[in-house]
């Protein structure tokens, strides 16, 4: 069983999105405060909250300083998709038909 003494009272703490069961919990930042019945008593938002240890990890500091979890693409070509999309356009496409709407041809007629 994991120990669960590299929590102390004050530790910023966020969900452990590892697990299955965490993925779809918020990305909110906790304190962890102490433990009780052996799960942990969170503070998020000025409110107290009694959650699994298992569920928990140490916050990054990077979670910290943007104030919640910092989720990372599960896919790590996801980053590249969301540059420009005419990185992505294959050299073999080739526009055969504009379409242009009836405001924009008034619009050039003037």
């Amino acid at each position: 069983m994991r120990d669960f003494k590299e929590f102390e009272r004050g530790d910023w703490v966020v969900f452990d999105t590892s697990k299955p069961y965490c993925r779809l919990l918020p990305p909110c930042l906790m304190k962890f405060i102490q433990i009780e019945d052996g799960d942990a008593v969170v503070e998020s938002q000025g409110r107290w909250s009694l959650v699994s240890l298992a569920a928990l990890k140490p916050a990054s500091e990077d979670d910290i300083e943007a104030g919640h979890r910092i989720d990372k693409p599960s896919n790590s070509r996801e980053l590249e998709i969301l540059d420009k999309p005419e990185n992505h356009i294959s050299p073999n496409c080739k526009v055969t038909e504009a379409h242009i709407n009836e405001a924009d041809k008034l619009n050039r007629l003037g």
